[in-house]
């Protein structure tokens, strides 16, 4: 099936073809953050994580299997968002906070790389997220909802959604 990436995807794509990184075996998300010019600074006390101005700080405690998942939301805010959040308007922060958290999704587990899964080859799938969290070195629970998101998206590209309003079943569910 042809699959074709959407903007955030791309990027994310390029972000990894710049540190020349395929594989979901890649651990060095450091490396990354320097090729983007954004500067990781670990602090040795417990604080929110937080990012600005090309530096994104962080807790030296943080958890391996959270660091990707914290490191990219972050990461996503240092790239693309200006301001101090407190500021904001309730519905723009939580725009940002959403974009950050889609983001970090597809960064942490990306669309090019799930491409390339025998997902029919699970006896599971409890295995296929305990075998992606592992392999992309984040939690089960986000590795869970980034797959379940993954498989609806690609259910969702094989349906003309014209059939779909037209369907008896949405018609009638509708009145």
């Amino acid at each position: 099936m042809e699959f074709t990436l959407n903007k955030k995807e791309e990027i994310i794509r390029e972000i990894y073809n710049l540190a020349e990184v395929s594989q979901p075996s890649y651990k060095n998300d450091l490396h990354i953050s320097k090729i983007l010019d954004i500067e990781v600074v670990f602090l040795p006390f417990k604080m929110k994580v937080i990012s600005g101005n090309g530096i994104i700080y962080m807790n030296i405690d943080v958890q391996k299997e959270h660091f990707r998942e914290i490191f990219a939301h972050e990461l996503c805010h240092a790239l693309w968002h200006e301001g101090n959040q407190t500021l904001l308007k309730p519905l723009w922060k939580e725009y940002q906070e959403w974009t950050a958290e889609t983001f970090a999704a597809h960064y942490c587990i990306p669309t090019f790389m799930l491409l390339n899964f025998d997902f029919d080859s699970y006896a599971t799938k409890e295995h296929l997220y305990f075998d992606i969290a592992e392999k992309f070195t984040v939690s089960k629970n986000f590795a869970k909802k980034r797959i379940d998101d993954f498989l609806f998206q690609l259910e969702w590209r094989n349906k003309n959604i014209f059939d779909f309003v037209s369907s008896e079943s949405y018609l009638n569910s509708n009145t």
